[in-house]
């Protein structure tokens, strides 16, 4: 059971996309600096992450410049 994703995509300086349909979060409590850094990524939908037990949000966009919609 995952309980951290920090840092999981930081600093991947190519990634434009990302589908997370099928990624299970419920047991996920820290999602510090998970996408931070993606330079390239212009949008992102988390609509299904389920965050209810995540107490640590901070900097989880930190420097993703080009992004213009973010779906939560």
């Amino acid at each position: 059971m995952v309980t951290t994703m920090e840092g999981l995509f930081c600093n991947c300086l190519q990634l434009k996309t990302i589908n997370f349909n099928n990624f299970n979060t419920s047991s996920v409590e820290n999602m510090n600096s998970m996408f931070s850094y993606l330079s390239s990524l212009t949008s992102i939908d988390l609509s299904h992450f389920d965050v209810s037990k995540v107490t640590d949000f901070s900097y989880m966009f930190a420097y993703c410049d080009k992004l213009k919609y973010l779906n939560i």
